[in-house]
């Protein structure tokens, strides 16, 4: 049966209780139990403008999809939405019920706006899984440290606001002869997208187009 330890109490207890049965537990021929920053190793990077964490899930052992989570802590810097990679299954958990799960390596990439002071970020994961043989780690929270790159020059001179992007298509409009009537309209409002969770495991996107506009 699984088991599931919740917060620091119950670590402690689930490290305890191995620490005290380790002969029995090694003389069963099971695999001794990794400690979580190795079974689920890290690692991340930082483009202008995306943000890369990996982690190497060792054999035998296998991370929750929904229990990542992604938190900036540092000021003057907001992550966008995370592009999480499809499952590599789905585990009927006892606990949670039908779960997404990751095992081997999986690469996680989002957005992200604003720059730190010193160009350096700080960047909480969190994360669960479990061993096969039955035991699940709490959930647990890892602080890492990025650089992040120097924005290039061409980048910060090229790099306008929607607004002027917008007046730079409405002066493209009227070179073309298409007259004041024909602006372009603001593209928040032209595509307004609403997100909504139709299961567990599905999020659903409809967008609401704007006449004579198309995607």
């Amino acid at each position: 049966m699984k088991t599931i330890v919740n917060g620091l109490i119950g670590s402690l207890l689930l490290w305890a209780g191995l620490a005290v049965g380790a002969p029995a537990f090694l003389q069963g021929g099971e695999p001794e139990l990794l400690d979580p920053a190795e079974a689920y190793k890290v690692t991340a990077s930082a483009t202008v403008d995306t943000l890369e964490v990996t982690w190497r899930i060792a054999d035998g052992y296998y991370l929750y999809r929904d229990k990542l989570g992604f938190i900036s802590a540092t000021d003057g810097v907001t992550l966008g939405q995370a592009a999480m990679p499809m499952p590599t299954e789905v585990k009927d958990d006892e606990f949670f019920g039908r779960m997404a799960i990751y095992r081997g390596d999986v690469t996680i990439r989002m957005p992200y706006k604003g720059r730190a002071v010193g160009d350096t970020l700080a960047l909480d994961l969190k994360a669960q899984g479990c061993a096969d043989i039955g035991v699940c780690y709490p959930p647990h929270t890892q602080l890492v440290q990025l650089d992040l790159p120097a924005i290039p020059e061409t980048v910060a001179a090229t790099d306008t606001g929607s607004g002027d992007k917008l007046q730079a298509l409405n002066a493209l409009s009227n070179n073309l002869g298409l007259g004041a009537d024909d602006e372009f309209l603001d593209p928040d409002v032209t595509f307004q997208a609403e997100i909504t969770q139709a299961s567990p495991l599905l999020l659903q996107a409809r967008w609401t187009i704007a006449d004579e506009y198309y995607l």
